[in-house]
């Protein structure tokens, strides 16, 4: 039996800032999700077209005609992308829950620094701090995320 290794506290900070970066994509990848669902959802029962008894021989062996195979994959499609919204509104809900420990001036930072991605010298003069105390600050922020995350 061999013992799981703990992460290193860097691997963790690494994890933390990468769950910031991508924060927005995830939020997009929410919004595309459901449109994805709608649509799906939308797909009329002609589209995916109907039992043609001419040629489709109706079982009740538990093999189906195409028309229900047809339903079903779209059955099967609508829960995989609702299992997937689910987990990744998880994840976005996560992080901004894990935010409301920060002050007011982590929190800027870290939307400013990973979240949007800009560079410190483009934001630094905002927030009326020097890049070498930016950086101090994101560095402590991100600890303490790391404890909520």
């Amino acid at each position: 039996m061999t013992k799981k290794k703990k992460p290193t506290r860097d691997l963790v900070l690494y994890q933390v800032e990468n769950r910031l970066k991508n924060h927005n994509s995830l939020v997009v990848s929410i919004t595309n999700l459901q449109s994805e669902l709608e649509a799906l959802e939308a797909t009329e029962a002609d589209e995916l077209g109907a039992i043609d008894y001419s040629k489709d021989k109706i079982q009740t062996s538990g093999v189906g005609s195409t028309y229900e195979n047809q339903v079903i994959r779209k059955v099967d499609k609508i829960a995989v992308i609702k299992r997937k919204i689910a987990q990744t509104k998880r994840k976005v809900d996560e992080v901004e829950r894990a935010l409301t420990v920060l002050n007011d001036d982590e929190r800027k930072i870290i939307d400013l620094k990973c979240i949007q991605g800009l560079p410190y010298f483009k934001f630094t003069y905002q927030i009326d701090r020097s890049e070498r105390w930016a950086k101090y600050i994101k560095k402590e922020a991100i600890r303490k995320l790391a404890v909520a995350l």
